[in-house]
């Protein structure tokens, strides 16, 4: 399998996972936080010089959108407590931080 089709699948994947849950409780937030720290891992590696590798930064870089929407929904859905959701907010931020 070639390493574009490698990193589709992966980002695919780990966002869809995310954003597919219904419940937006406290754990769904934990959850997707950890999700967030993959994420930036993943944003911070794409930089290298490892053949391949910024093919997973172009594949987040479509995939994000739909996480960050989902967060925001998550905020206006008010199913989780305000802690959670303030952790979530903050490791998004770094994200995007990574992002760009």
């Amino acid at each position: 399998m070639d390493r574009s089709r490698v990193a589709r699948t992966l980002a695919h994947t780990l966002i869809q996972h995310y954003v597919k849950q219904t419940v937006r409780d406290d754990k769904w937030c934990q959850k997707t936080t950890y999700g967030l720290y993959v994420v930036s891992d993943i944003l911070y590696n794409s930089h290298s010089s490892t053949m391949g590798a910024s093919h997973y930064r172009q594949q987040l870089e479509y995939e994000l959108p739909d996480l960050f929407e989902t967060i925001f929904d998550a905020h206006a859905l008010k199913k989780a407590s305000p802690e959670a959701l303030v952790l979530l907010t903050e490791k998004g931020k770094k994200v995007l931080e990574a992002w760009k």
